[in-house]
């Protein structure tokens, strides 16, 4: 704007630019159309942004919570516990030799010294039919022979009793050493299972785990799944909702790229009052459209 004076009378010059009329139809239409979406209420989305977790995945979390220490486990321990599963050596001392002993075997003793005495008594009876008939019963010589005889058979009864007390003694020892290796047998014996108990309930539970991971990763998938399923509706949701938007920004753009010639006027008038406001319109839409175009 320029302007000149003298003698109180001022000339003012406006330049004024507008668009072809072939081109204005599509910047107004672009404008109402922009304003109306500018002013459209807030539309939420209603359906669920989040997949809940899938059924599988649901079932696997509550076995897992429900899952315990596996039973062959307390089986193992109860076996290691119970008779027989600890061995400790014993002692064969006195009282177990006797214990052992069998409880016949003294009456088997007494049946042969009583058969030694019945053949001392025999033989005493024939030595002395012989000493009788000899002449000399009662003399030195047959209490010496009877002395040799009582001496041999108290030596066969005692020989008797020591062969059965032997025997019963070493019978007592094959028995407590039997009775200790069986023993040591059935110590290793349930060692040996309650060792096989545990590492099949380890292999149990440790198949078990797979098994509900294997679940856990297939019901994460079909969550996985579920999830897109959701996100599609969502991005489906957003695109119906901002398709105005996204169309008005395309209009924008295209004519934006176009170039359209402008048209300029000037009109030189005598400023008042209102030719100033009209003016500072004039200004102010031109404002406008050249920020609308930037």
């Amino acid at each position: 704007m320029s302007g000149g004076g003298g003698g109180g009378n001022t000339t003012s010059t406006s330049y004024q630019t507008n668009l072809p009329e072939y081109a204005q139809p599509f910047y107004e239409e672009m404008m109402t159309r922009a304003q109306k979406e500018s002013i459209q209420p807030y539309t939420p989305f209603t359906g669920d942004r989040t997949a809940d977790p899938s059924q599988m995945q649901t079932d696997v979390r509550t076995e897992a919570a429900g899952m315990t220490s596996p039973t062959g486990l307390t089986t193992a321990g109860n076996i290691l516990a119970g008779p027989g599963a600890g061995y400790t050596a014993g002692a064969f001392d006195t009282a177990t030799a006797k214990a052992g002993m069998d409880p016949y075997m003294q009456a088997v003793v007494n049946e042969q010294k009583k058969q030694i005495q019945q053949d001392y008594q025999a033989q005493k009876a024939g030595r002395a039919a012989q000493a009788v008939q000899a002449g000399a019963f009662g003399g030195g010589r047959q209490g010496a022979q009877e002395a040799v005889a009582e001496s041999e058979m108290l030596d066969r009864m005692a020989m008797a009793q020591a062969t059965g007390l032997q025997q019963a003694y070493g019978t007592s020892r094959e028995q407590f050493q039997q009775a200790e290796a069986n023993k040591q047998q059935q110590a290793q014996s349930q060692q040996q299972l309650a060792a096989a108990q545990e590492k099949l309930a380890t292999s149990q539970q440790a198949l078990q785990e797979s098994r509900l991971k294997l679940q856990n990763a297939v019901g994460a998938e079909e969550k996985a799944e579920a999830q897109k399923e959701l996100d599609l509706k969502y991005e489906e949701f957003l695109n119906a909702r901002d398709n105005e938007r996204q169309n008005l920004a395309f209009y924008n753009a295209l004519l934006r790229g176009i170039p359209v010639p402008t048209q300029s006027s000037v009109v030189q008038y005598t400023p008042t009052n209102t030719a100033g406001q009209l003016a500072g319109l004039g200004i102010a839409g031109l404002g406008a459209y050249n920020a609308f175009n930037q």
